[in-house]
């Protein structure tokens, strides 16, 4: 994490297999990779964005909150 409260997560395509390797979220590694794409990342976006949304919402009220956002690299 870094001082924009960013949060990097390694993703890079080595990782990802090894990930889905012990947990088989996906029969292969191409699956693997396009379920992240299209419907994890998407679903991680949506919810951040939500919750930016709803924490915006609370007048007057000063958050410092870590990691409210997540890169995928």
């Amino acid at each position: 994490m870094d001082y924009l409260n960013r949060v990097w997560v390694k993703s890079g395509r080595d990782a990802r297999r090894e990930y889905n390797g012990y947990v088989r979220v996906c029969p292969t590694h191409t699956g693997f990779d396009a379920w992240i794409g299209y419907t994890l990342a998407p679903k991680v976006e949506r919810t951040l964005n939500d919750r930016a949304q709803r924490l915006a919402s609370l007048n007057g009220t000063q958050l410092d909150l870590a990691g409210d956002r997540v890169e995928f690299h």
